[in-house]
């Protein structure tokens, strides 16, 4: 995937990555790779002339309170960092454990 984006970047086109719901793991090292511009969460840029905001959706699920406890707790630093080493086995296992329970709370 890396390969294929910094074709992309490498070919004069800009690739910029905003974090979602399930690529909250990528860092400054694939972007690094990449050849992409991590932006924050939420961005104010000037297109056609205008000022537009970009953001991912996911924040915007207010009414999943389970979803949103979740994004608090993928997104601290220090969490992520434990997530990462795990083995692969266990970090495959932790997050089909979760799709699962997201997908229930969403079905309520």
């Amino acid at each position: 995937m890396a390969a294929a984006i910094k074709a992309v970047s490498d070919s004069g086109v800009p690739c910029y990555f905003i974090h979602g719901n399930r690529d909250f793991l990528l860092g400054k090292r694939f972007a690094r790779e990449s050849g992409m511009t991590l932006l924050p969460e939420e961005k104010v840029l000037e297109l056609y002339g205008r000022r537009v905001l970009i953001m991912h959706g996911d924040t915007l699920c207010t009414d999943d309170a389970g979803y949103q406890a979740f994004r608090a707790k993928v997104h601290k630093p220090w969490l992520q960092t434990l997530f990462l080493a795990l083995p692969l086995f266990g970090a495959q296992t932790h997050c089909r454990a979760n799709a699962s329970e997201q997908q229930r709370s969403q079905q309520q």
